[in-house]
């Protein structure tokens, strides 16, 4: 998925949900946390 390409690291992160919308099953919702700049 073309999208991600620009996400640097959590490369598992990134295969879940790549693997999940290639498999239609994404979640109806994901929650993203982390410090204040960090991109979320």
């Amino acid at each position: 998925m073309s999208f991600f390409k620009d996400v640097i690291g959590q490369e598992d992160v990134k295969q879940l949900l790549i693997h999940s919308a290639k498999n239609g099953k994404m979640p109806h919702a994901v929650l993203l946390t982390g410090p204040a700049g960090s991109g979320k």
